[in-house]
C-alpha cells in the first residue's frame, strides 16, 4: 500500500512541480509579436501558478513523512526529482525557444523548419489557432503577430484610442459612445460631467481621482 503511495505522490510531484515550464516546451514563445519584434516566450507564455507549488509539495511530503507513509529519504527523493525534471523541462523550453528565434531571423519558418519543430508545437497544429496562415505550408513573422498578438497589445491599443479622443481637450458624448463598454469610463455615472456636451480633463482628472479614493480605479 505504501508502494502504492509513493508511486502516485511521485507522480503528482513531477506534475505540480514541473507544471510553471511545461506549458513552454509546448507553446511557442513568439516575440516577434511584441513591439520590438524580438524572439521570447515570456510574455506569451507567462505561466504564473497562484500557489507556491513547491512549498505546497514540500507540506505533503512533510506530513506524509510525520504519519509514517513515507521516510525522509524518500521525500528527498521526490523532492530531488521534481527539481531535475524542471530543469530538464527548462532547459528543453529555452531550447526550443531559440530554435524559432534562429527560424524567425529572416521573418518566416519554413515548411521543413517547422519539420523540426514539435509533432505536438502549435505551429504544427493543422487544427490551431495558425490553421490558416499554415495553408501554404510556413508561417511569417507577420502570421504569427496576426494570430497570437502580444497579450498588451490590446490595451495599448485601447490606450491610443482614448489619448486619441483627448485631442481636442475632452470627450463629447459621441466619443464617449465610441468607446467598448468594457472600458473603465462606461463602469462610472459621467452624466452630469456630459451635461455640458464634453468631459473636459479636469473632469475626467476628477473621475479617477475620486474612483481611486473610493478604492474602484484600475
Amino acid at each position: 500500500m505504501k508502494e502504492k503511495v509513493l508511486a502516485a505522490t511521485v507522480a503528482g510531484g513531477l506534475l505540480v512541480g514541473a507544471a510553471f515550464v511545461a506549458a513552454a516546451v509546448t507553446t511557442p514563445g513568439v516575440a516577434a509579436a511584441q513591439e520590438d519584434s524580438t524572439t521570447d516566450s515570456t510574455e506569451a507564455t507567462d505561466v504564473r501558478p497562484n500557489h507556491d507549488h513547491g512549498a505546497i509539495l514540500e507540506d505533503v511530503l512533510s506530513d506524509l513523512v510525520e504519519d509514517g507513509t513515507i521516510d525522509q529519504s524518500q521525500a528527498d527523493a521526490i523532492l530531488d526529482a521534481v527539481q531535475a525534471k524542471a530543469e530538464e523541462l527548462k532547459a528543453r523550453a529555452a531550447e526550443l525557444r531559440e530554435q524559432i528565434a534562429q527560424f524567425l531571423e529572416d521573418g518566416v519558418i519554413t515548411a521543413d523548419e517547422l519539420a523540426e519543430l514539435p509533432e505536438d508545437h502549435p505551429f504544427n497544429n493543422p487544427d490551431g489557432i495558425f490553421a490558416e496562415a499554415l495553408e501554404d505550408g510556413e508561417l511569417t513573422l507577420e502570421e504569427i503577430q496576426e494570430a497570437r498578438p502580444h497579450p498588451r497589445r490590446d490595451v495599448f491599443r485601447r490606450g491610443a484610442h482614448f489619448g486619441a479622443l483627448l485631442d481636442d481637450g475632452g470627450i463629447d458624448q459621441e466619443e464617449y459612445d465610441s468607446l467598448g463598454e468594457d472600458h473603465p469610463l462606461k463602469q462610472v455615472d459621467v452624466s452630469e460631467y456630459l451635461e455640458d456636451g464634453v468631459i473636459t480633463l479636469d473632469e475626467l482628472r476628477e473621475i479617477w481621482m475620486s474612483q481611486k479614493d473610493s478604492g474602484d480605479a484600475a
